[in-house]
């Protein structure tokens, strides 16, 4: 059972809802259907669900392969609780009058982090067994 996967899979997914329902109640409030209407807020709010689904489908991938070949739980932990938090910062610094906004880089940076991390345990997984 990969359930350190299930785990931080059930946290992200919900997160992803969650911004799949901003934009959702966003296009409804303005009753745009498609695209964004002009308006700045929706396309935040389609941005920050589009960087989610940019994102964190490959990095739950890679957790899913590594944690099959044997991870260790405790670094699939670690990484599963920086990319979670990097995933919920992320939105709050997603701002198109602001490139800057701190929050942004950590969210970013977070998840790149973690992704390399969950790469280089399948990299050391392949060296070690051939």
């Amino acid at each position: 059972m990969i359930s350190v996967t299930l785990l931080y899979a059930l946290v992200l997914v919900g997160l992803g809802l969650v911004l799949l329902f901003l934009v959702s109640a966003k296009r409804g409030q303005l009753n745009v259907s498609l695209d964004t209407g002009g308006d700045r807020g929706l396309t935040e709010a389609i941005r920050r669900h589009a960087n989610w689904v940019e994102t964190v489908p490959v990095a739950l991938i890679m957790m899913m392969l590594v944690e099959m070949n044997g991870a260790p739980k405790d670094w699939l932990h670690g990484l599963g609780t920086l990319l979670s938090i990097a995933r919920v910062l992320h939105p709050f610094g997603l701002n198109q009058d602001n490139l800057m906004k701190p929050l942004r880089f950590v969210g970013m940076g977070g998840t790149l982090l973690a992704t390399l991390g969950l790469c280089g345990i399948g990299v050391w997984q392949l060296a070690s067994n051939g």
